[in-house]
């Protein structure tokens, strides 16, 4: 029987044959749309099972439910390793849509990486054609980020100044505003002084946890009401492009549904004109 190194040599006998390639391709395409389908018909299953928690949970308390189903998620999800991919096993990061973006993303970067060798370097060869574009492109983009840059230092101020009211007033401690694009534009108070930190990272955090957060406070009852622990957050949304999540200790001598509506109503007085 011929070891490893006589059947790798056989193999790199072989003469190349082109056909092969050309039937590669559309292989790896049919593997692609097979676990795309395959992914898509495990999240449909997800989504019904999240809808029957959903339906049964307490109306102020859907995003903390929401919060529930994704710990329960990862905590009995599959890793996502390449190996449990290939075997057709459910994962959460390498799914068909992962492979698509990587393959679209490489072949941006090649147009790119062209047409900067071919036509701009060229183009800026010439002194003239150079000044051209420094003074035609480049001055007025430059002007114009800086008045972008001093607007969105006023709008950041205004934010905060408006949430540090919100925290002053009902003497919580920390709180973050998330615009319409799911980024956190601007906090206020001290996130050191929450007695459960892990709160504030499972609804702002940089993994997409903003963004749920503010798809889903825009059909959730409001306001919605996270407890964890001896910390409580209330989240809202003042209005059409902005969502508010103010956090704080919780007291459980006052009703928090109360207490959220009160903490929600100055909210909505501060921030209900901002656009």
């Amino acid at each position: 029987m011929p070891g490893p190194a006589t059947a790798v040599y056989l193999l790199l006998d072989v003469p190349f044959n082109p056909a092969a390639l050309a039937l590669l391709v559309p292989f790896m395409l049919l593997v692609l749309l097979y676990f795309q389908r395959k992914r898509r018909h495990e999240q449909n299953r997800a989504g019904d099972a999240a809808a029957e928690r959903l339906e049964t949970a307490d109306s102020s308390r859907l995003l903390q439910e929401l919060l529930q189903i994704e710990i329960d998620e990862d905590v009995h999800g599959a890793e996502p390793a390449f190996k449990a991919f290939l075997r057709g096993e459910p994962t959460r990061w390498l799914t068909a849509e992962w492979f698509y973006s990587v393959y679209h993303g490489a072949i941006g970067l090649v147009l790119l990486a062209v047409v900067a060798t071919l036509i701009i370097r060229d183009a800026l060869a010439n002194p003239i054609v150079a000044n051209v574009v420094v003074a035609t492109v480049l001055i007025p983009l430059a002007i114009a980020w800086a008045i972008w840059r001093s607007r969105s230092a006023r709008y950041s101020d205004r934010i905060r100044a408006a949430l540090s009211r919100v925290l002053h007033v009902h003497d919580l401690r920390y709180g973050a505003v998330i615009d319409r694009r799911w980024r956190v534009i601007g906090t206020a108070g001290e996130f050191d002084r929450l007695h459960d930190a892990d709160l504030a990272p499972l609804l702002l955090g940089r993994k997409g946890e903003a963004m749920r957060t503010y798809r889903a406070l825009e059909w959730m009852p409001l306001p919605q009401i996270v407890t964890m622990e001896q910390t409580e957050a209330i989240a809202d949304k003042p209005s059409p492009t902005l969502a508010v999540v103010v956090f704080g200790h919780r007291n459980t001598f006052t009703d928090s549904e109360q207490r959220a509506a009160s903490v929600a109503q100055a909210i909505r007085d501060e921030f209900g004109t901002f656009s």
